[in-house]
């Protein structure tokens, strides 16, 4: 599939929007790309040693977008839950700066906007991270048979 760029040098996006130069730090941006694509995560059914099937987040590349493989301890619930507040930020209404939950008690997320940080190594839009969960319920709402399988 043949892609666009928009304009950017090293890490750093430049597009133009109504006569104003906008500069956004990212590794890259494809237009059609979903969330998932641009921060270089797979969503897989996995098949355990035992056989049992489990849904995960996966990169494969250690960098820091590594830490947003902390979807794999969100289900749907919790992942509403954290678009919740996300949208309480857009709405400039009260928000809890730090999320918690029994699920990911060993991983922090923080919310400053415009942005979210995981475990106080990845700082990414919240708008991101909110398409992002909704890819990932999305894919949580999927039938095992309708997504590839692969084996651990």
């Amino acid at each position: 599939m043949n892609r666009q760029r928009y304009g950017f040098t090293g890490r750093f996006l430049l597009r133009e929007m109504k006569g104003i130069f906008i500069c956004e730090e990212r590794d890259f941006l494809y237009l059609d790309m979903t969330k998932k694509e641009q921060y270089g995560l797979s969503f897989l059914n996995w098949e355990n040693e035992d056989k049992t099937i489990v849904k995960i987040c996966r990169r494969e590349i250690v960098d820091e977008y590594s830490e947003l493989q902390v979807l794999n301890r969100f289900n749907i619930t919790l992942s509403k839950s954290l678009i919740d507040q996300i949208d309480r930020v857009l709405n400039n209404e009260y928000f809890e700066e730090i999320f918690s939950s029994d699920a990911i008690d060993d991983n922090s997320i923080e919310i400053h906007p415009p942005f979210i940080i995981i475990n106080n190594i990845l700082q990414m839009r919240i708008v991101d991270m909110k398409a992002l969960l909704g890819e990932w319920i999305a894919f949580l709402s999927l039938s095992e048979a309708s997504s590839p399988l692969e084996r651990g």
